[in-house]
């Protein structure tokens, strides 16, 4: 079924109706279309990312006590899929949210010159794929040993998910930050 349970709207029609709104905003007042998508999308990448650290923790303490939780964090930290594709309208509003990806603004300012390696736009989308990158191979690693251990029930993927969680949370340590 096809359909949002609460209205019985197919949801490919919300989909339309929610596509038309977000037009409609960025149509009025393009910077602040931009401010909120961004709000939104770090909002949803939280939960999203908070769920991965939440499983590597669990995976490096050897957790049994977390195992149904730990099931709904993995579905939750699947969506860092989706959440990938959805960082591409932030490079597009680039100029919009971030001073410092105007080349006149840098110019101008001495502290922002200095940092001009780091905070530039081509580095910034660099980076940002990076971190999508890992996180989402972490992401894949961990839930892929999870679903073969419930077919399989070995030993080995809890070791493999272990393994994979302590430079994990490494990983995830620099990218948050």
């Amino acid at each position: 079924n096809w359909r949002y349970p609460a209205t019985g709207i197919p949801y490919g029609a919300l989909t339309v109706i929610f596509l038309i709104i977000a037009f409609s905003g960025f149509a009025i007042d393009r910077a602040q279309f931009f401010f909120s998508y961004l709000t939104a999308f770090a909002f949803l990448a939280s939960i999203s990312l908070g769920a991965l650290a939440f499983v590597m923790i669990q995976h490096l303490v050897g957790a049994s006590w977390s195992v149904v939780l730990r099931r709904l964090a993995e579905h939750l930290m699947a969506n860092l899929g989706w959440l990938a594709v959805f960082v591409i309208p932030i490079f597009f509003g680039i100029h919009d949210l971030y001073h410092w990806s105007h080349e006149g603004v840098v110019a101008a300012d001495e502290v922002l010159k200095s940092k001009s390696a780091y905070l530039n736009a081509p580095f910034f989308m660099l980076r940002t794929g990076l971190y999508f990158a890992a996180w989402l191979a972490l992401a894949a690693c961990l839930f892929l040993h999870s679903v073969r251990q419930d077919e399989d029930g070995s030993l080995e993927h809890t070791l493999t998910m272990r393994r994979w969680s302590a430079p994990g949370m490494m990983i995830y340590a620099l990218t948050q930050t």
